[in-house]
């Protein structure tokens, strides 16, 4: 997947069509029974070994609310499962999508006002997946997350001297998730 490349970050947006039974060893394991999850989690610590193996960090983003009940609890569990994984990983950070394309109450939002006053699309026809409009309006957000200063208890001082912002590039990676 990444093959020669060797990236400072990796942005992981995966899992919206995880919520079902797969096979593993010959054996047929249903969505949320125990070995399932167990086997999830093996797979989501795995691919994040991959990922992290030349050094990088990994931002995970949780899947969002989805528009049926069923596929919603699908992606809570999805998401439940994965937390604990990416939250054991060092190298990883978790980030929540809710607060950018879910509506006031956390739930599942089809449409969404643009600054400019526009009305846009967030969610494909099947209330499961982004549409590109809403991949579009998330993006900055986890953008200005990304490029956040990081909390002044962990700050490093810059040397004299340095102009603003040239701290991160001089470093080459980022140095807060």
């Amino acid at each position: 997947m990444i093959g020669s490349e060797h990236p400072d970050a990796v942005i992981v947006a995966i899992g919206a069509n995880d919520g079902q039974g797969f096979q593993e060893d010959g054996k047929v394991l249903a969505f949320g029974s125990d070995a399932w999850v167990q086997v999830y989690q093996q797979r989501i610590a795995a691919f994040l070994s991959l990922l992290t193996q030349n050094g990088a960090t990994v931002v995970w983003v949780g899947l969002p609310p989805m528009k049926s009940a069923h596929f919603n609890e699908k992606a809570a569990e999805i998401n439940r499962i994965a937390y604990t994984v990416v939250s054991k990983t060092p190298q990883a950070t978790w980030w929540n999508p809710l607060p950018y394309i879910g509506d006031e109450s956390g739930a599942y939002r089809e449409f969404q006002a643009t600054p400019d006053g526009r009305t846009t699309r967030l969610r494909g026809p099947d209330g499961i997946h982004l549409s590109d409009e809403g991949a579009m309006l998330l993006s900055p957000a986890l953008i200005n997350w990304l490029n956040a200063p990081p909390p002044p208890s962990t700050a490093q001082a810059a040397p004299p001297g340095t102009p603003k912002g040239s701290a991160r590039k001089a470093l080459g990676k980022k140095t807060r998730l």
